[in-house]
């Protein structure tokens, strides 16, 4: 059997345990996380309590996170869930209209991008997300990535005779869209960056990741976002999570 994919893998492992053991899910797409809105829940929200004392209701600024989605509760008109991801977690609150905009969207671990501003809740001792916005990083991925990078390494698993083809196949299944695929060539005598053409633009779905990292691992696959991409499409400060080697 092949092995499981990383997010496959943190789902068995809850299922059978109650708990996430060799990971968490948000770790699948850090990287991701990273470029779009510039950091973990830690980074971003700073100290545990702002310097000289919390003022409910007090909007600090408006802020991008993205993280899991976890527990629901209501509130009078109010929905609130935690946000999580390895580093912390945030309490988001949706009004009722925000949350009936975007309700199909807020399933239990699903990984979300929010938008709205952040206070200090003195009721609740901790930073609070009044959301405005909510979007999917899958779909925030098809807007914004430029590139799927795939590395074809000749000394390991991607180097059976049969990638090619299990490659072409892959990427049929996800043609017509506008995310240009790179393969990163490695062999025992050269290694080159090859620029597929036009034809082979890929829409960036999470189904297509997958089928790629079973074929050259993930480690092997990456996603290419432009510098400053979150920023010019009104999602805080982004910057590209690839770098050549």
């Amino acid at each position: 059997m092949p092995e499981l994919v990383e997010r496959e893998r943190l789902v068995a492992e809850k299922e059978a345990l109650g708990l996430w053991l060799t990971g968490h899910p948000v770790d699948v797409n850090r990287a991701e996380l990273d470029a779009l809105v510039g950091g973990d829940l830690a980074t971003i929200l700073g100290p545990p309590k702002p310097s000289g004392g919390g003022q409910y209701g007090a909007t600090k600024k408006n802020v991008l996170v993205g993280g899991l989605v976890g527990d629901f509760r209501k509130r009078g008109n109010r929905v609130s869930f935690k946000l999580e991801d390895r580093s912390g977690r945030l309490e988001v609150v949706l009004f009722e209209d925000v949350f009936e905009r975007y309700r199909h969207l807020l399933s239990a671990d699903q990984v979300v991008l929010v938008e709205g501003g952040l206070r200090y809740d003195d009721f609740l001792n901790d930073w609070s997300l009044r959301a405005t916005r909510v979007e999917e990083l899958s779909s925030a991925r098809q807007r914004y990535a430029s590139h799927v990078v795939v590395l074809w390494n000749q000394t390991s698993a991607s180097g059976k005779p049969e990638f090619v083809s299990d490659l072409r196949s892959a990427l049929s299944s996800s043609k017509d869209g506008s995310c240009q695929v790179s393969v990163e060539y490695r062999g025992t005598k050269a290694a080159a960056r090859l620029s597929l053409g036009d034809d082979w633009r890929v829409k960036p779905t999470t189904e297509l990741l997958e089928q790629l990292a079973g074929l050259v691992g993930e480690k092997g696959v990456k996603v290419v976002y432009p510098p400053g991409v979150a920023k010019s499409g009104g999602f805080g400060n982004g910057s590209s999570n690839y770098r050549s080697h």
